[in-house]
């Protein structure tokens, strides 16, 4: 009877820690894709929030400008404390939104436009806050049992002339650095012209 030869072939060492080191090169690769993906993901998330919240100040003051027209009443003033504050003033200022109340926006002035800005972001009065009902959330400045977002939100007014004024609202988020994003308008008294 023949003898069968024996083939006794394996991987060696060296070939074996190649192959465990390029599977190990594929798997941090791909954590840090994914954490990659994952830091773009929030940071446009953030980026999208914050765009909302910039629109929504910037629709506020359009909709106090127009309600003030509606109403055959100067188109940047306060007629009998119906916004809080007069967009004829300067300065920096919140909105925010009134749910059920006869006037839906809430407009007041936190500091006067010789305030850096910085100061402005440290104020606490440009905190937003999530209020979460039973069918929604909606964001707020207003604390009450409400919880604090990383977002802050406030507006700068500057008149350039008596039917024209330039609008900014600012929106910033972050714990350590902050980001931020604005939007700018002119509004003018159409109405008028």
């Amino acid at each position: 009877m023949p003898k069968l030869k024996s083939n006794k072939q394996g991987f060696t060492l060296v070939e074996t820690v190649f192959a465990v080191s390029f599977v190990l090169v594929g798997v941090v690769v791909s954590f840090g894709l994914l954490k990659s993906s994952f830091l773009f993901s929030q940071d446009s998330a953030n980026r999208l929030v914050s765009l909302g919240l910039a629109k929504e100040a910037m629709e506020a003051v359009r909709n106090i400008r127009d309600s003030n027209f509606r109403q055959n009443i100067t188109w940047n003033e306060d007629y009998m404390n119906t916004w809080g504050a007069s967009l004829a003033d300067e300065g920096f200022f919140v909105v925010d939104f009134l749910e059920g109340k006869s006037t839906s926006w809430k407009l007041e002035k936190i500091a006067s436009l010789s305030t850096a800005r910085e100061e402005v972001i440290e104020n606490s009065k440009t905190d937003i806050f999530l209020k979460e009902e039973i069918s929604r959330k909606t964001f707020t400045h207003a604390e009450l049992n409400n919880k604090k977002t990383r977002y802050k939100r406030f507006l700068e007014i500057k008149k350039d002339s008596a039917d024209k004024m330039e609008v900014r609202a600012f929106v910033f988020w972050g714990e350590k650095e902050y980001q931020s994003i604005y939007l700018k308008t002119i509004l003018t008294n159409w109405h008028e012209i």
